[in-house]
């Protein structure tokens, strides 16, 4: 029998596959021909019938999806370590804003080239950025996304008042004008969907209850509509917003994005913290999403959002690490570990986020966010072939018993040895062939001292 030629095999690894099944594979292979899976079984078998031009050995490691972050600032890795212990809206006021409210092109790019480059390290191969200002250069971070070879949403940052809630505002240097936003979105929709063979995608990310009017989201749910494009924000994430929506608008949070028209399979919400049960039903039953940022919410101590009420309610929660300041890093294995055990502590139940839907929380339900699902988020045939391999051979990984447990609970970035997306290789044996860390860590340190200087920022140094 002449076996058939693809381009790659990853053979003997322990496939966690997040099918529809959930079928766990011991000494299974992956096919894969251009950007798609062709097959995915026991090794013997697929090796039976598969000449791969390239293959790896998965031996010691187990192959699982790529994570998908569903929340992430790509501007704000570079102000890694800049805003500590001090609450949300200081964070924001004091730290964060007078920050990037000095960044330029050169200092965007310089960001999202080191939030890319942690995120294929440690497994990330799709992610939703949720907030892009106009001065962090679009076309430039996009340019990122597209020379790096990972999937990536940018939102574009609409906004119409500079106000936060009631209790803040934006600095000068972080306003945007209401139509000029809207323009650039549409302009960055229609100039990079065909680029990048479909990885860049660009959607609106309005900014909160505070920021815009309710004419101003009924435009941008217009707007998405038309452009069959999506929309991320943050929701319910202070209780200063969810007090201010209640005294502006007599309603809570979500009811008043259902009446804006700002929910639906299209709406990735991020945060959620204080949305109430009738907020969960009525995220149920438009189909809206959420991503759960543990991490941070833990850190700036903004509280601990229901999640596994959402879960049990049928609402699609994924995960996000949001940003370096408020989480550190962008490694997705300790978002699923925290996610989960978050939800067991506050509710005392140890069945609360069970490990394999943490795992689906990175990885399918990610996929759903971002409306994705038929694509990636689970190694079957006919998905693009979006995985990665995790090294199961260090201390902390052995005895191997339970994969998904192993994933969620033991597993960090740095086990990551490979990294696939459009069965395009990455990165392989912690090698990376589409970016130079070195460069990009060096460019990220000058940019943030530039950054810092004409802040006027002096009690923040490099070491």
């Amino acid at each position: 029998m002449t076996k058939r030629k693809v381009s790659l095999v990853v053979s003997n690894g322990i496939v966690v596959t997040v099918d529809k099944n959930r079928r766990v594979i011991s000494k299974g292979s992956i096919a894969v021909d251009g950007p798609k899976i062709v097959a995915v079984d026991k090794a013997e078998r697929v090796e039976t019938d598969y000449l791969g031009e390239e293959v790896i050995d998965a031996s010691g490691a187990i192959v699982c999806p790529g994570l998908i972050d569903t929340h992430v600032h790509l501007a704000q890795a570079l102000l890694r370590g800049c805003g500590e212990e001090v609450d949300a809206l200081t964070w924001l006021r004091e730290k964060i804003w007078p920050l990037q409210g000095h960044f330029t092109k050169r200092d965007g790019r310089a960001s999202a080239a080191l939030c890319i480059l942690e995120m294929i390290t440690s497994g990330t191969t799709s992610f939703l950025e949720v907030l892009l200002h106009q001065r962090y250069g679009f076309d430039d971070i996009a340019d990122v996304v597209r020379s790096s070879g990972i999937k990536g949403v940018l939102s574009k940052s609409v906004m119409d008042r500079p106000s936060f809630s009631n209790v803040s505002s934006l600095p000068e240097g972080m306003i945007e004008e209401k139509a000029e936003t809207l323009h650039a979105t549409v302009a960055h929709l229609n100039k990079w969907r065909r680029q990048g063979e479909g990885r860049v995608m660009v959607w609106f990310g309005p900014r909160p209850v505070g920021n815009c009017t309710p004419d101003t989201y009924r435009e941008i749910a217009t707007l998405a509509k038309e452009h069959a494009t999506g929309v991320t924000i943050h929701h319910a994430e202070v209780k200063e917003q969810v007090d201010f929506c209640k005294k502006e608008y007599g309603m809570l949070p979500t009811e008043f994005m259902e009446k804006v028209g700002l929910v639906g399979r299209n709406v990735v919400y991020g945060h959620c913290i204080f949305v109430t049960k009738p907020e969960i039903g009525i995220m149920h039953r438009t189909g809206t999403n959420c991503s759960d940022v543990p991490s941070s919410n833990m850190k700036l101590a903004m509280g601990v959002a229901p999640v596994s009420e959402m879960l049990r309610a049928g609402v699609n929660v994924g995960i996000g690490c949001n940003a370096g300041p408020n989480s550190n890093t962008y490694d997705m294995f300790r978002e699923m570990a925290r996610a989960c055990l978050l939800q067991r502590v506050v509710t005392k139940n140890p069945m609360a986020v069970s490990n394999s839907q943490a795992l689906e929380m990175a990885t399918i339900n990610g996929a759903k966010a971002l409306g994705l699902e038929e694509q990636i988020g689970s190694i079957e045939v006919g998905k693009r072939a979006d995985f990665i391999l995790v090294d199961c051979t260090k201390p902390h990984m052995q005895p191997l018993v339970d994969p998904i447990a192993a994933l969620v609970h033991s597993a960090s970035g740095a086990d990551v040895d490979t990294t696939i997306v459009d069965g395009r290789v990455l990165m392989k044996r912690r090698r990376l062939s589409t970016m130079k860390a070195e460069a990009i860590i060096a460019d990220a340190r000058r940019s943030l001292e530039d950054v810092l200087g004409r802040a006027g920022v002096t009690d923040t140094k490099l070491l």
